[in-house]
Parts: structure tokens; sequence; C-alpha cells
């Protein structure tokens, strides 16, 4: 099938904002064989242009002046099989929830199951090196296939040349643009039926362990994990269907350990984690002492600065709730959130606000999650 090329797309249903922007050219990819083609394209090859999954966690501050590629590769391939784990290659254009729920609750594989529910394709997952709940997509990640658009190549990247870190990996820094991922291979654990597992966030993170108290006392199933967590994301965060969101708008600040150790006198409060992993600072055997950076919660902050969901009369808080179209999440005040009726650019600058808000109060540059798209 030839790649089909569309002028002045709209787009407003290729994110997960609710907000209406065009595209100057726009394709779907919907075969690794169409990307020869896409090479013989000058408005994509030479021209600005921009890589898009799902659009969970990406936000275009107004029309896109360039070339929009939707990714839409698909199929689950069974790649290995040594008894204890099974390897599949997955087409970077799946959506990754549902792989999820796919290879836990159907197939009964372990490794995915703290990262249900996360929004977004499969290969956005290496290129935002996404996390939740005590783990990282890296954990179960073998390898990944990419198409080098400069050289027209497919290569391979092991989990040691994506180099991974904290919400970041090659393709979100300094080679953003140059290559497309088109599949993406995880290992995972066959599990029997009893076979259950102690995770580490049981005393880290209270809000899950709610939910995981339906099941009764650790250890827990691979679906019973998959399960709570699934219920706790429903309950926090909005429903993309109703509400127009990415989600958490900001990684978390990494900071010099003295500044935190200031920030606790503003903010007595706050947590903190080690800048590495996932693992939680609080109830750990950890000496703050011994670490040179630290990793602080930015939600916690924004709330004590004043993004909160109502003050104590009951009222909306301007900060929360903007001109009632776009506001933070009233659950989560780190969740940027169209409330119906919101254009692209008023959300951009309600979020840059929520930046310089922060930044005046702690003097931290906090870095966006998203990929914030300003033509």
């Amino acid at each position: 099938m030839n790649i089909q090329i569309h002028e002045n797309k709209d787009l407003t249903n290729f994110t997960t904002w609710g907000a209406k922007f065009t595209s100057q050219y726009f394709a779907e990819l919907d075969s690794v064989e169409q990307l020869s083609e896409l090479r013989k394209v000058s408005e994509f090859t030479t021209g600005r242009r921009f890589i898009l999954g799902k659009g969970a966690n990406t936000l275009f501050a107004n029309d896109f002046e360039g070339f929009v590629l939707h990714i839409n590769l698909r199929g689950v391939e069974l790649a290995e099989d040594d008894g204890e784990f099974e390897s599949y290659w997955v087409g970077a254009g799946e959506d990754w929830p549902t792989i999820v729920e796919y290879f836990v609750m159907q197939k009964n594989l372990g490794g995915l199951e703290s990262l249900a529910l996360v929004p977004g394709q499969v290969g956005a997952a290496p290129m935002q090196n996404i996390a939740c709940y005590g783990a990282t997509q890296e954990d179960t990640f073998v390898e990944l296939e990419a198409y080098e658009i400069a050289t027209g190549e497919l290569k391979r990247f092991s989990k040691d040349e994506c180099d991974f870190s904290y919400r970041m990996s090659r393709f979100k820094s300094y080679d953003k643009d140059k290559y497309i991922i088109t599949r993406v291979k995880y290992r995972l654990k066959k599990l029997g039926a009893d076979d259950k597992r102690v995770e580490v966030y049981e005393s880290n993170y209270e809000s899950l362990q709610y939910f995981l108290n339906q099941f009764g006392k650790p250890p827990y199933t691979a679906q019973q994990i998959f399960s709570a967590i699934v219920e706790l994301r429903n309950y926090k965060l909005p429903k993309v269907s109703e509400f127009g969101s990415n989600g958490s708008m900001f990684a978390n600040p990494i900071i010099p350990r003295a500044q935190a150790e200031e920030l606790l006198k503003q903010f007595p409060k706050m947590q903190i984690y080690p800048h590495t992993g996932m693992t939680h600072y609080a109830n750990k055997d950890v000496n703050l002492e011994e670490m040179e950076l630290v990793k602080i919660p930015g939600g916690h902050i924004f709330e004590e600065i004043g993004y909160r969901t109502m003050d104590k009369y009951g009222m909306w808080n301007p900060k929360m709730h903007k001109s009632g179209k776009v506001g933070a999440w009233r659950k989560h005040a780190l969740i940027a959130t169209n409330y119906g009726g919101a254009t692209s650019r008023d959300i951009y600058e309600f979020v840059m606000q929520m930046k310089q808000d922060l930044f005046d109060a702690t003097g931290i540059e906090l870095p966006p999650e998203s990929n914030i798209v300003v033509s």
C-alpha cells in the first residue's frame, strides 16, 4: 500500500488533549516497507518533522508547520521461549495498555504489570523510558528496531545502546527525530497459577497499597498487581475520554542534596528519593547524607504553592482552574487538564505558568515530561 500524504490535516483526535490543531503535512505509517517511499518525500526528509504515536505525551502549542508522521505499525510475535521466559517483538504502533493487559491477564506473563494503563503506544515506551510504581520498561526490555531516517537503514539497539535513564533515552535526547522506532522486544517471565511476588512498593506507595488490600496480605500475583494499579489509575487520573490530559506534564526534578535539604525547611512534608531507579526514600534504610543527587516530587510542591483542588472555603482555586477550561487535575496537581473547550494554546500557556510558578517558589527549572512542540 502506498503511503498517503495529506495537507492541513486536522489532528484533534491524534492526541489525548481533545484540543484542535492541524499539521501542514501528515501521513500514517502502516508498514515498514512504506519507509522507503517516505524517504522520497522532501517535505519529510528535509523539512521540520515530528514522529507521533498516540499523542499521550505530546502537546502542540499551535498548528504544526511541518510533517507529522503517525506510527501505526502493528503485530505481536513470539521471538524466544526458553521454558522460563518468553520474549516477544511488539509493533511500535500497538496500544501500550492493551499489550500489557494481554501479556499479564491473558498470557500470564510477569514483568509489565506495574506499567498497567500507562497511556501511549509501544514505540514510545523505550523512547520515554516509562516508569510507574517501582518499575520501568527497561526492566524487561531486550532490544528495539529503528529506522535511521538519514541513511534508510533498519538498525537494532540493545538495552545499553539505548542509553536509558530516568524518563529518558537517546531517542528522546541526542538522537531525537533521527530514528523511527518500528518494533520493541520484551522478555517476560512465565508464571504458574500460584506464582506470587513481593513488590518494593508494598510499603512505599500508600495509595496503591489501599487497592492491593482487597486481595489480602502480600505477596501478590502479577494479575492482582495489574488489577490494583488499573483501579488506582482510574480513580486518581483523568479519563481522556472525558478530559484532555497528557498525565504528568513534568518529570520529578533531580537536584543536589544540599538544595533538597534547604527545600525541606520550606516544605517539611516533602519526600526525597534516590535519583536512580524507582526506590522510595521513605521507610528505607538509606542515608541521605551519602547522596550527591536526589529526586523530589514536583506534584507535592505544586500543591504547597497553591495548585490545589479547592481553597479552604470550598471554592475553586484560581491557579487550579483557569477560565473554566484548563487547569491542574483535581486529584493530582502535576497533571494539566483540559476541562472542556481549551485550545492548544490555552493549555500551553497554563503549563508554562505552572513551570514559572514553581521556579519562582524554588529556583528549580522543572523538566517537562511531555514533548512540548512550539511552531
